[in-house]
């Protein structure tokens, strides 16, 4: 009898599930049953929902609207609650018992950990890629927010199960900052690279775009400075093609106006969200370079997880621009030079641009020793060996 895995995701085909599922089936034949409960996407006038349930050629969706707008707390209430009544209907209406399962995201975890405990699911995963960082810590005026401590309360439970992967040491560390601790866990990446894709997209690659950037659209992820740098760039008649995929409705609507004003829109495409990761990476493969210049502030959680995009880029074959000092893959610092880390700065970023990405090309020796780079990296980022190592743990319990 195979062996049923339940994933809860808040992303359809995104990392870590995207290279896990392939592993699980492939490997050891297991039948991966999907719960998609989407994380709150602001949208401008109409609040949306829509979440599914996933196994084998089989889907059932659930989708809902509210055509006008509504508050953001009762957005982010009303999320919570659809998925909670949500996951629950799907659950019960297949009426399935799972082997595993595995849960992203606080929310995720602490749901496998309910199905746990009502016998639903025999073992469960707590994948534990995120920190909570409460901003009363680095100011004493601040208290913590109602969200903030759902969220921290929703993660203690997520604790109770019976595996945290940690997809990190730094999450590790941070958690136990906060008393959260778990006896029995394991720390692997939960973001890998499909070696073989990863070869082909090179050998193919055809360039269309100076610079790409994925994933969601806000100034801590340097969104703002790349727009000011475009600008920077167009007064000294340097015009780059940028390509930006991800986003929340009202998020690109706000960034076009930006773009708009500074004279820079025909430079910049916005995608907003699209259909799976196979379509993302393709569009990704056809640019230079992979943008991930994240705001260097205490408050930004990216520089204590995963740098998903950063895998990203590798997996599409596109060398990577970083915060000098912010990004710390696990990689040798000798062998990083697939990643062009710049100082966070207007002027700095400019100067990167219009130095390396405006003159660079395809053939060009310093363009290719960074994808050879990239590839040494991908192969250490090889999903089947990773998650080799998670199945050996999670099989013992």
């Amino acid at each position: 009898m195979r062996t049923q895995v339940l994933y809860i995701v808040n992303f359809l085909n995104t990392q870590p599930f995207y290279n896990l599922n392939k592993y699980l089936t492939s490997v050891h034949d297991c039948e991966i049953h999907v719960l998609f409960l989407p994380s709150l996407q602001k949208s401008i006038g109409r609040f949306k929902y829509k979440a599914t349930y996933q196994m084998n050629n089989d889907q059932i969706k659930f989708e809902l609207t509210i055509p006008f707008s509504i508050p953001i707390k009762v957005q982010i209430l009303l999320n919570y609650l659809l998925n909670f009544v949500v996951g629950i209907f799907f659950i019960l209406k297949y009426k399935c018992k799972y082997n595993i399962g595995i849960g992203e995201t606080n929310f995720g975890g602490f749901f496998i950990y309910l199905l746990k405990w009502l016998s639903i699911v025999k073992k469960s995963i707590f994948m534990n890629g995120d920190v909570i960082i409460f901003k009363s810590d680095h100011n004493k005026r601040s208290k913590k927010s109602v969200f903030e401590k759902v969220q921290f309360q929703m993660k203690k439970i997520a604790y109770r199960n019976d595996i945290v992967w940690y997809v990190s040491s730094k999450v590790k560390d941070f958690d136990l900052n906060y008393g959260l601790n778990s006896k029995n866990y394991i720390v692997v990446p939960g973001l890998t690279v499909n070696i073989e894709d990863l070869n082909k997209r090179i050998i193919n690659k055809v360039i269309e775009f100076d610079i790409a950037y994925i994933g969601r659209l806000a100034q801590e992820t340097g969104i703002d400075l790349l727009i000011e740098s475009l600008e920077m760039l167009m007064e000294d008649r340097i015009h780059l093609r940028v390509l930006i995929i991800g986003g929340s409705q009202a998020a690109i609507e706000n960034y076009k106006l930006k773009c708009l004003s500074k004279g820079i829109s025909e430079s910049i495409i916005f995608l907003g969200a699209v259909e799976s990761r196979e379509d993302a990476l393709d569009f990704l493969s056809k640019s230079r370079f992979g943008y991930a210049m994240y705001e260097p502030t205490v408050l930004n959680q990216s520089k204590f997880t995963e740098n998903g995009k950063i895998v990203d880029y590798i997996q599409a074959g596109i060398p990577i621009i970083a915060t000098k000092d912010f990004i710390e893959p696990n990689f040798p610092v000798q062998k990083r030079r697939h990643i062009a880390e710049v100082k966070y700065s207007t002027q700095d970023l400019a100067n990167f641009l219009a130095e390396f990405v405006s003159s660079s090309s395809k053939s060009s020796e310093f363009y290719s020793e960074m994808i050879q780079d990239l590839l040494v990296h991908g192969e250490l980022l090889d999903y089947k060996n990773i998650y080799a190592q998670l199945w050996e743990k999670i099989v013992k319990i």
